[in-house]
């Protein structure tokens, strides 16, 4: 409300105290006026504001597989996870000493909370975590940055799959960091090919070197069901990164925020990177696989809490006793005691169930849609089983960013297109880049039903067979 809406307003409650009942009977009918245009301007002013990025970035349409986050009746139920257990954690703090949650947190997050997530993904990994390798953060973007700036103040090359998170890409480019690509493939990167660009680009450095020495490059990688791709990197693939990644002294950021949505029917995930690169063996060295998590894609990107699951060493320096958190304090401790009930009391779990089991129906649904009614031309990349997207190439003859305006303004679909996911302009990804994404969780199953129908005209339109 305005100040001189609220100034009218004023006066008007205070004339109530000043006139005769009579007077005050005059005046009602206008403060029900002035309320209702106060609800009315605000409603107005809402329809008009950027309430969310998506708003912010111009995302319209009435199919929206462009966004790449929770849907609204998942969020409205976590709106009631968190009412509840925020009343209960503040209502447990009001009753301690020093509301110490309320304090500049913990640099690794609340003992409490450490241990929650710990147990927490111990159960859903289906193997044990260490409360050693943990620490919390303000989600896998603030993560990311994180590491990234305090470990690479002078820059790095980063080696990134051909397609990979848009976002993370211009990231990198924003804060000058050389990208060179690697091909992907239906197993994820293609590591024959990292090993020939690793050698070519680098030294090798000795296990008793690695102390002494910085990390010489980063991998940026997403394994599992990857974005865009939704493709799953192989358990061999796994093992001779991780020998790679020690031979060469790179560190591999591993984006891991897909894991817990497998819609295989298994009652856990795939392994994880971090967990190939075991303490146990005789090359571990210094550790070289970071693990990046975040809740976002498990509860609600709002909350903006996550987590990494990094080497001991890596955890001292850049949490225990890195200055950003000094300054600060731990990251979003608030939210994260709070998000600390849900875990204990296990509405966490309960929850990344529930939409693992909506999610696969459309992923199921979407994956024979698309196989029966696209033309023969077009290709699916990889029927994903898990995480939130699926990729679809076109033939040459079809420019992707025009399929895409087309199906925007014919049928109100948002998709987003194939080479915004660009590491580079190398010849290798003019055919892989010529596609678009498809994410699931945003529209609701009747949504996603109808709206890859209209998406599979479009496409018979557009290519005359």
């Amino acid at each position: 409300m305005g100040k001189s809406m609220a100034s009218r307003l004023a006066f008007l409650i205070t004339a109530r105290h000043s006139f005769a009942t009579s007077s005050v009977t005059r005046t009602a009918p206008f403060i029900h006026l002035l309320a209702t245009s106060t609800l009315s301007m605000q409603s107005k002013r809402n329809m008009s504001e950027n309430l969310t990025l998506f708003d912010a970035m111009g995302v319209t349409g009435k199919y929206k597989f462009s966004i790449g986050a929770p849907g609204p009746a998942d969020l409205k139920k976590v709106a009631a996870v968190i009412e509840r257990v925020a009343a209960q954690r503040m209502k447990e703090e009001k009753n301690t000493v020093g509301a110490s949650l309320l304090q500049y947190g913990a640099p690794l997050g609340d003992p409490r909370s450490i241990r929650a997530l710990a147990k927490f993904l111990a159960a859903e990994y289906g193997m044990p975590v260490s409360e050693s390798h943990l620490a919390f953060t303000s989600g896998a973007t603030a993560g990311f940055l994180h590491l990234l700036l305090q470990m690479f103040p002078n820059k790095c090359t980063v080696y990134a799959e051909g397609l990979t998170y848009h976002v993370a890409l211009q990231m990198l480019r924003d804060f000058n960091f050389k990208i060179r690509s690697v091909p992907n493939e239906v197993d994820g990167i293609n590591v024959d090919r990292l090993g020939e660009i690793w050698a070519e680009d680098m030294e090798e450095v000795s296990t008793e070197e690695q102390s002494k020495k910085p990390y010489q490059a980063l991998l940026y990688t997403v394994p599992v069901f990857q974005n865009p791709t939704g493709t799953l990197l192989s358990a061999a693939k796994c093992e001779r990164i991780i020998k790679l990644a020690r031979k060469y002294h790179v560190l591999i950021l591993s984006e891991d925020v897909y894991n817990m949505l497998h819609y295989d029917g298994n009652t856990k995930p795939p392994k994880r990177l971090f967990a190939y690169d075991s303490e146990d063996d005789p090359d571990y060295g210094v550790g070289h696989v970071v693990s990046n998590c975040t809740f976002s894609k498990l509860l609600s990107p709002g909350l903006r809490l996550g987590w990494q699951e990094l080497p001991v060493a890596l955890r001292e320096k850049y949490y225990d006793k890195s200055s950003v958190i000094v300054s600060g304090g731990g990251l979003n401790p608030v939210i994260g005691g709070c998000v600390t009930v849900a875990l204990e009391d296990g509405t966490v779990s309960k929850f990344i169930s529930e939409i693992r089991a909506s999610h696969a129906k459309k992923m199921e649904m979407t994956i024979e849609m698309l196989n029966r009614l696209m033309p023969s031309s077009c290709k699916l990349y990889h029927p994903s089983n898990g995480g939130y997207f699926l990729y679809v190439m076109l033939p040459s003859k079809l420019n992707a960013a025009e399929f895409v305006k087309y199906a925007k303004e014919k049928y109100g679909i948002s998709l987003q297109e194939g080479f915004k996911f660009q590491s580079s302009s190398e010849d290798f990804l003019k055919e892989l880049s010529n596609g678009f994404r498809i994410s699931i969780p945003y529209p609701t199953f009747e949504e996603m039903r109808d709206g890859v129908h209209y998406l599979c005209e479009a496409l018979k339109e557009c290519i005359k067979e």
